[in-house]
């Protein structure tokens, strides 16, 4: 047998069918040569793995840089010492001097050499040596050697350290080494044992293998359920068939019996029809017999009788031949019934309606459909109320109850798990009622049948209970003229409009970073940035002077701009302030239009609420405006003195608070409004009901109030009068 034909298949690399030289393993768990996988990446960083064709990065195009297959590797090694030792070629001795041509009789699986009689003494008189393993050279000798031999990949490659086992790993150079290369080649690098950093692979193994087994265990329990659902489904069919052929047995009975009564009626018009025609015909019949008689008579008599015997007769025979012709002209001479039996029968309608008669429809849930929904903002330490709407997959409301639903809540990125309590309420919605035990951003999973329903898993963020009755000592942050309204960016940085017509951006400790725009008519040039507000790295401004809304970075490239002066839908005069939806919709207050404006992203009008409206909707020269966390639109106007609420819609909902001059506002995630009053030089604080709950007093015209929301957070007020941003921490 040759060599090649000794070497499994499982060694043999997929690329150039030979045996793996230095086998790399791709993330695929593909293994190929190194120099099959170097040819094919060219340099690249990415390429396909020949056999799934699944897209793999190669660090730095090098195929060396990918994980080597030691197993693979040792059995490619050890499967060439194994064909040597059972092939049919004489094998020499490779563990004398080079000038050794004597043939091998025994193959030594700690040196990994093949020893001819020489060699096997020494192995038997040096101390060194006596302890190796030695097999024979025949087939039931190199079936020992995966158990017995350690392979030369597992000592140093450097030259002078190969009888060095590589014991230690390299932390910087990603490699393993032996002993005396820590002493020299990698001298002052972090080295740790092997053993340790196999146990830490080995441990991540674990608990991936724990993660593993865990989700085969829930993957089988959803097979099983998979499979017991295909067998009600199959139960479902049957019953569902049996349903249906019982139906229409019980129409085709019904529509033969009908048939039947019709027959029935048709037989009963029919002898109504027959008796009178059968009378009338007998009649004539009869008549006809009684004309023929007498006809016959006096032919008979015209044609034989004399004169003394027509005499004799007289008027006999004519006289009672004209009584039958008398009596002849009284009867109709028609048949009195007709033949039309009228027969009423409407298929036409009833094949149209019957062929669609009945439907089946899928009623079972839809957790894909299924949806839930909460009014209630998630705090620590208070239960978080859930409702849960099941629909069916053409999103009609499921109506049964049943199903097993379970929530739970988690910290991110690692924390304790809360379990909800479910109340099923058998008409196909639950309550799911939840206590998170700390703030910060969650992941919330509701399954139904260990399905994820619409919306999970999703990030829910759990806020801590604020108490605005506490707020003091506000710290002067930034110094600047006349500050008009305060955005605050995702990374905690200040954007301050201002009388300078611009933008300046501050960061936390109040440090100037950038200033965006300056007085004009062009893009990215401001009149009187009065309102801004900045979402996803998008700055929005309301610019007063320009009758528009411009869109630009947060470093404060120009994107696009939208609106002019005028009064339709979708033309601004002297916008003030501006508040973003969930969808990215800007809510736009307009001074001089005495309105409210809604503009999707592009800036096209949605919604107009007319303050010159008659009733408690009413309202004039609208200055700030903020959403809630239901999108509730809430405005304030320097004449009113008050808060007014509108839905998205548009539709006036209720109006709270007694503020004097108020200009700013902003809403908490809480549902807490905070209401910068102007002519009053204060901010005033309501609860979620419209109770005034706070007033800090002391400002000098306050403009804009913004809220930053991270961690415990922070209210900004831009201080027009004194020239100054101020922040108060919550």
């Amino acid at each position: 047998m040759s060599t090649e034909d000794s070497i499994a298949e499982h060694i043999k690399c997929p690329l150039c069918s030979g045996h793996y030289e230095d086998p790399r393993m791709l993330p695929c768990l593909h293994s190929f040569c190194q120099h099959c996988l170097q040819e094919m990446t060219d340099a690249k960083e990415t390429m396909e793995c020949p056999t799934c064709q699944r897209a793999i990065d190669v660090p730095e195009g090098d195929a060396g840089l990918l994980p080597q297959n030691l197993h693979l590797a040792f059995e490619v090694e050890v499967a060439g010492y194994m064909s040597k030792m059972v092939g049919q070629t004489e094998v020499l001795c490779t563990f004398c001097t080079k000038g050794c041509r004597n043939p091998a009789v025994v193959f030594c699986c700690t040196c990994c050499k093949f020893l001819c009689k020489a060699g096997h003494d020494s192995h038997k008189r040096v101390p060194q040596l006596f302890r190796h393993s030695v097999v024979g050279m025949d087939r039931e000798s190199s079936k020992l050697l995966p158990s017995l031999i350690k392979p030369n990949l597992y000592f140093c490659s450097v030259p002078n350290h190969s009888k060095e086992e590589l014991k230690f790993f390299c932390e910087e150079c990603k490699h393993l080494i032996c002993r005396d290369c820590i002493l020299v080649l990698h001298k002052d690098h972090k080295v740790i044992e092997l053993s340790m950093i196999a146990n830490g692979h080995r441990d991540k193994m674990r608990v991936a293998l724990d993660g593993a087994n865990e989700v085969v265990s829930k993957l089988k329990m959803f097979t099983d359920a998979n499979e017991k659902m295909m067998m009600d489904l199959n139960s479902s069919r049957e019953s569902a068939e049996m349903a249906i052929s019982q139906a229409f047995e019980r129409l085709h009975r019904t529509i033969d019996e009908r048939r039947k009564a019709l027959f029935l009626e048709l037989e009963a018009v029919l002898i109504s029809k027959t008796i009178p025609l059968t009378n009338q015909d007998q009649l004539y019949k009869d008549m006809l017999q009684d004309i023929a008689r007498y006809t016959e008579a006096i032919v008979l008599t015209l044609q034989t009788h004399t004169d003394h015997e027509v005499v004799a007769l007289g008027s006999l025979l004519p006289n009672e031949l004209q009584t039958i012709l008398r009596g002849m002209k009284q009867l109709p001479i028609i048949p009195i019934e007709h033949c039309n039996i009228g027969i009423s029968v409407p298929t036409d309608g009833f094949e149209s309606d019957f062929s669609n008669f009945g439907c089946v429809t899928d009623e079972s849930p839809s957790f894909a459909h299924s949806t839930w929904t909460s009014d209630a903002i998630p705090r620590s330490n208070k239960e978080y109320p859930l409702t849960i709407r099941t629909r069916t997959s053409k999103g009609d409301e499921y109506k049964f109850g049943g199903l097993q639903v379970e929530a739970e809540l988690q910290p991110m990125p690692d924390g304790y798990v809360v379990i909800g309590h479910v109340e099923d309420h058998g008409d196909g919605t639950y309550t799911v009622t939840i206590t998170p035990h700390t703030a910060g951003p969650h992941e919330l999973r509701i399954t139904m049948n260990h399905m994820h329903i619409d919306r999970s898993p999703c990030e829910l963020v759990v806020r801590t209970k604020r108490d605005y009755h506490t707020l003091c000592n506000a710290q002067q942050l930034v110094r600047i003229s006349g500050p008009y309204s305060i955005a605050i960016h995702h990374s905690g940085d200040l954007y301050v409009a201002n009388s300078s017509h611009c933008i300046c951006v501050f960061d936390q400790s109040g440090h100037l970073k950038n200033t965006i725009g300056n007085l004009g008519t062009g893009n990215a040039k401001f009149q009187y940035p009065y309102g801004i507000a900045i979402k996803a790295d998008i700055l929005y401004v309301a610019d007063y002077g320009n009758h528009c809304i411009q869109k630009l970075t947060a470093s404060g490239e120009f994107i696009h701009k939208f609106g002019e002066k005028g009064t339709g839908p979708g033309q601004l005069n002297g916008p003030m302030a501006l508040a973003v939806d969930s969808k990215n919709n800007l809510v736009v207050s307009e001074r001089h239009n005495h309105r409210i404006q809604t503009f999707n992203p592009t800036g096209t009008s949605l919604v107009i609420i007319d303050g010159n409206a008659y009733g408690n909707g009413m309202f004039q020269a609208p200055w700030g405006v903020a959403l809630d966390h239901l999108e509730n639109i809430h405005i304030v106007t320097c004449s009113s003195n008050n808060v007014k609420v509108f839905t998205p819609d548009g539709r006036f909902v209720r109006m709270y608070g007694n503020v004097k001059g108020p200009i700013g506002i902003a809403i908490d995630d809480q549902g807490y409004t905070l209401v910068s009053e102007g002519s009053g030089n204060s901010l005033t604080i309501f609860d979620p009901r419209g109770e005034k709950i706070h007033s800090i007093m002391g400002f000098r015209w306050p403009w804009g109030v913004s809220l930053d929301l991270r961690g415990d957070g922070c209210i900004y007020i831009a201080n027009n009068g004194t020239n100054t941003v101020l922040k108060y921490s919550l």
